[in-house]
């Protein structure tokens, strides 16, 4: 079978990254099982085609200040920029997609990813869902407005609507989607994450506790909200007033929220903890690896996870972990026997845990050894790779290719014009014709007058800007209070 697979992120070797360990994964299960893959992804550094261990890969560069206008636009910073790599992805790869000439076409997903792809209506297509950002906007673990949530969860549920069928890594996510959307059960398979068994994991170092550093406590993951590593920061001060002599290590980027990074950094020094605690960045597999077997526990304290691939890895190595009981991490971390539950956002029951653990070598030593085999079990990469083949058999059978819907092409017109920052009141414009032709056309037309007005004013606030420079404070006041008004103008149109 041809596959091609859309996916966010795809490692040129094994590295800690966004969804890195999963698309590995997923693609080295199909390539097992004799399947012919083309990957598509998006990447911060390269650019062009590839081969990664005999895997096609075409790797797409993004512009990110191509983005920036749909970003000043009602706060839409999350969603203009999953949509602008969507876009991006799908001119850019399209005419190499379609001269592989796939059976199916998987796609990765967060945040619409494939929906251009479903719009094509050429191949059919699965989408593997990895987590759903606008569950995680609804809960609280990515700060979002009320515009960006209702945004993402449109575009997230119409692509998964229209999808042949879709792949979750845990029970959680079908059944938010399902309540919230109507589909039948049997849109959706359950496929666990595959994680091949791990390859040359270091003894661990054989030191007594009196010399060594108690509990090493270990993280690794991207250093955001939604990893809830400020959990862990505020459950350290209950760990130090039992063990002083502690260590806990963040492994990960935190440059996708530089400021929530300096807030915890500034949490740690007004505990006093800066000689216990380090965040090191990113960091070779190999010395991520060296330090987990070298932890008394790693912790995974997410508000929502689909399968949370770090946590799976660190129970392979045969690592203590203590996980946040949400979505798929409450599914692959089972409390008490392969790992330790806490509830999410307490961080005083994850600083009992952690004390708890740490003065029970024996409950710690059960734990890690359980998880070592039964994850693999769980995961395992040929039992994955085959449920996907049989998905994949569903998909292609439901399929009807036929002419493109158009949908996209509206969708794609709209965008470009506000990531161009032509105008607002064209974002709107388009909004109205587009998106939400139905829930919007009544709202938007009563408003139609005032939009005109408002388009008017502005357009010759900039003129006036543009001539003459000694008022550009005044006049970007001004600007500030149309761009307030249409956004007032927006969101109660949107909740009609």
């Amino acid at each position: 079978m041809r596959i091609a697979i859309i996916t966010p992120n795809y490692p040129s070797e094994p590295i800690d990254g966004d969804f890195l360990t999963m698309s590995l994964e997923v693609t080295l299960g199909l390539k097992e099982e004799g399947h012919e893959i083309f990957i598509v992804t998006l990447s911060s550094d390269k650019e062009g085609e590839e081969n990664v261990g005999g895997i096609r890969v075409l790797r797409v560069k993004p512009d990110f200040e191509k983005y920036n206008g749909l970003a000043a636009v009602s706060d839409l910073s999350i969603f203009s920029y999953w949509l602008y790599c969507t876009l991006l992805l799908h001119s850019e790869a399209k005419q190499a997609v379609e001269e592989f000439k796939p059976d199916i076409v998987e796609c990765h997903d967060f945040l619409g990813l494939g929906l251009p792809w479903i719009c094509d209506r050429t191949h059919p297509v699965v989408i593997r869902m990895i987590g759903s950002l606008s569950e995680m906007m609804r809960n609280g673990s990515v700060p979002s407005t009320q515009m960006a949530r209702q945004f993402s969860t449109a575009l997230e549920f119409a692509t998964i609507s229209g999808a042949a069928l879709a792949f979750s890594l845990c029970e959680d996510l079908p059944m938010i989607v399902r309540n919230m959307t109507g589909l039948p059960e049997d849109h959706f398979r359950v496929i666990r994450a595959p994680l091949s068994a791990p390859k040359d994991i270091p003894e661990r170092a054989s030191r007594l506790k009196e010399s060594r550093p108690f509990p090493d406590l270990l993280f690794w993951g991207r250093i955001d909200p939604q990893k809830g590593c400020d959990l862990l920061v505020e459950s350290l001060p209950a760990v130090a007033a039992k063990f002083p002599n502690f260590k806990a290590t963040f492994v990960g980027s935190w440059q996708s929220d530089p400021l929530y990074f300096e807030k915890l950094n500034k949490r740690v020094q007004e505990m006093n903890l800066t000689k216990n605690v380090e965040f090191t960045g990113l960091l070779p597999r190999a010395r991520l690896v060296e330090l987990a077997v070298n932890s008394d526990l790693c912790i995974f304290p997410s508000k929502y996870e689909g399968a949370c691939y770090a946590a799976l890895e660190a129970m392979s190595y045969g690592c203590c972990v203590i996980a946040t009981a949400v979505g798929g991490l409450k599914e692959y971390v089972q409390h008490d026997v392969t790992g330790w539950h806490v509830p999410s956002g307490d961080h005083e029951a994850l600083g009992q845990a952690i004390i708890k653990l740490s003065t029970d070598d024996d409950l710690r030593h059960r734990l890690s050894q359980k998880a070592k085999t039964e994850i693999l079990k769980i995961c395992d990469t040929k039992v994955a790779a085959q449920a996907a083949q049989d998905a994949y058999q569903v998909a292609m059978k439901r399929f009807t290719p036929s002419l493109s819907s158009g949908t996209f092409d509206s969708i794609v017109a709209m965008m470009m014009d506000a990531l161009a920052d032509k105008s607002i009141y064209g974002f709107l414009g388009s909004l109205q014709n587009t998106v939400y032709q139905n829930g919007l056309q009544a709202g938007l037309d009563q408003r139609a007058a005032e939009i005109t007005r408002i388009k008017k004013e502005l357009d010759e606030a900039r003129a006036q800007l543009a001539a003459r420079r000694s008022f550009k404070d005044r006049v970007r006041s001004r600007l500030g209070r149309i761009k307030r008004k249409l956004k007032e103008i927006a969101v109660p149109s949107i909740d009609n």
